[in-house]
């Protein structure tokens, strides 16, 4: 594989983990309701373990000899996961960090793939790691709502 596909595929994960840093973050600043001490508390803790993510990410694609994407409208063109807010119900707020976290998965998925056999170790278990993090969220999450 190219190693230009895995920058390409690293800054897809650095534009989709940014928008859902946003998200999480401003879910925790306006989530209202019955159980919003638990909500406020949840999405704070993901949106603190997602920021710890950025500047590794980050890191990698400037350890593969480019510059990183450096404007909103840049990470908006790479980003694939919803970029539309929910609401403020909190239970849409639920699910919509529910979608993201899988769009996260398949983003880290086609990382891990093009970064595999030899082509970049360093990314393609940074790929995995994140895949955890995302499917132990993910299982957070649904269970909120099922």
């Amino acid at each position: 594989m190219d190693k230009n596909l895995v920058i390409e595929a690293l800054k897809q994960v650095l534009a989709n983990t940014y928008l859902l840093y946003f998200k999480t973050q401003n879910y925790h600043w306006n989530v209202d309701g019955p159980y919003f001490y638990s909500y406020h508390k949840m999405f704070e803790e993901q949106y603190q373990e997602v920021e710890g993510a950025l500047d590794k990410i980050a890191e990698l694609i400037r350890a593969a000899g480019e510059k990183v994407p450096n404007s909103a409208i840049l990470f908006a063109d790479y980003a694939t996961i919803e970029k539309k807010f929910a609401e403020s119900d909190a239970m849409a707020m639920v699910k919509d960090l529910y979608s993201c976290h899988q769009g996260m998965i398949n983003s880290l998925t086609n990382l891990q793939k093009i970064s595999s056999g030899g082509v970049d170790i360093v990314v393609e278990n940074f790929a995995v790691e994140r895949m955890y993090v995302h499917n132990k969220t993910l299982w957070m999450l649904k269970a909120t709502f099922s």
